[in-house]
């Protein structure tokens, strides 16, 4: 966000409120990185700031700062610049024409809980050539955005063997099962006539042909039956342990059948996939080929690479083949890149002019070139 100099204490209390609006609109989920010149000197008071400033400070505060600090307070805001040691020249932004002192006026600020994001917040002292007596901030980040939650209680429609249906035996079995399913006698209310029907044609392809298994196959899946007793076990001892939580035996009995949920999986895990490493390493030894791979296609399973479909110019149809979608992007960055502008003539007269640089289409030195070459990174 770019702010200008606030003068007047109209102007000061104009731009807290129109901040402190706009703070409180974003929700707490998002993340904020607030940053520009706000001609605000915090100081270095680290102590009556806690959690807003750190101990890197420099200079005193004035009135804009103590402004800028009570709003980060009060929204769980935290300066950067302030958090990591460095020297004095790589945190000061602006100098003082008359005294020549250096003050730190810019900022880059982000919520408290995520100051662990950023990396590094320091001046940039090789910048001063942008048209301004202000020295460049830059803040290196790591941010992480968080998947979305999937939501709970979300049932999974299974999938039937439709495949099975390709053999005409399957085929005549599911027409004499839903036969004997389906009613005879048809309610006069049309939603309880479809679920009657709909339950009828459930049951029949259950008992004709069933639900899709898995295709890859788990570690886990192989041994339920072990690791479900194990578990059972467990919940067992856990629960006669809450029910008197002030014996040392029952905790103790809790505690043995975990470590043995732990160890047994652990144990069984491990089999499981040296058993799957030699039958894959002896496709390997023999030169099957076919078995190898299939094998490895068993253990992952396969990959469905989807197509991703785009709407049309119009927004009227979905394009769904890979030959309208390329077409649809091309058309897409031909009108993007492609655009004619126009340019008023008062507008470029009003551009300041600057003085022409000879030196820079010179041919670098031999030196210029062992330096530049020198400050690269191995």
């Amino acid at each position: 966000m770019h702010q200008h100099y606030m003068l007047t204490k109209t102007s000061r209390k104009f731009f807290y409120c129109q901040l402190n609006i706009v703070l409180s609109k974003i929700p707490k989920e998002d993340k904020i990185i607030l940053l520009g010149d706000f001609n605000a000197r915090v100081g270095r008071d680290s102590d009556l700031w806690p959690g807003i400033i750190g101990k890197d400070g420099v200079g005193n505060s004035n009135l804009n700062g103590i402004l800028l600090l009570t709003k980060c307070g009060e929204h769980n805001l935290v300066i950067t610049n302030m958090l990591f040691c460095q020297k004095n020249k790589l945190k000061t932004s602006w100098k003082h024409p008359r005294s020549k002192h250096w003050h730190l006026l810019d900022y880059v600020i982000t919520r408290a809980r995520d100051r662990r994001d950023v990396l590094l917040t320091r001046a940039m002292t090789s910048a001063d050539d942008c048209w301004t007596n202000h020295r460049l901030i830059r803040s290196m980040m790591a941010i992480k955005i968080a998947p979305k939650r999937r939501l709970q209680g979300r049932k999974i429609r299974r999938k039937m063997k439709t495949q099975a249906f390709q053999e005409p035996s399957k085929r005549a079995l599911l027409q004499t099962t839903l036969k004997d399913h389906l009613p005879i006698e048809h309610p006069k209310n049309v939603e309880e006539h479809w679920k009657k029907m709909k339950t009828s044609i459930i049951t029949a392809c259950e008992e004709t042909i069933g639900y899709q298994t898995k295709k890859n196959q788990d570690w886990f899946d192989d041994n339920d039956k072990e690791i479900q007793q194990l578990i059972d076990n467990k919940r067992k001892t856990f629960q006669t342990w809450q029910r008197d939580t002030n014996c040392a035996a029952k905790k103790k009995t809790y505690a043995s059948a975990k470590a043995e949920v732990q160890r047994r999986t652990r144990q069984l895990k491990n089999n499981w996939w040296t058993n799957k490493s030699e039958e894959i390493q002896h496709f390997a030894d023999t030169h099957d080929a076919q078995g190898f791979f299939k094998a490895t296609k068993i253990i992952y399973g396969p990959r469905n690479h989807g197509i991703h479909p785009l709407r049309s110019s119009d927004g009227t149809k979905l394009l769904k083949d890979k030959t309208s979608i390329a077409l649809r992007w091309k058309e897409h960055y031909q009108n993007l890149l492609n655009r004619s502008f126009n340019v008023a003539e008062e507008a470029l007269s009003q551009i300041p002019q600057q003085q022409t640089r000879d030196e820079l289409a010179a041919l670098p030195s031999l030196k210029e070139v062992s330096n530049a070459i020198s400050q690269q990174k191995k």
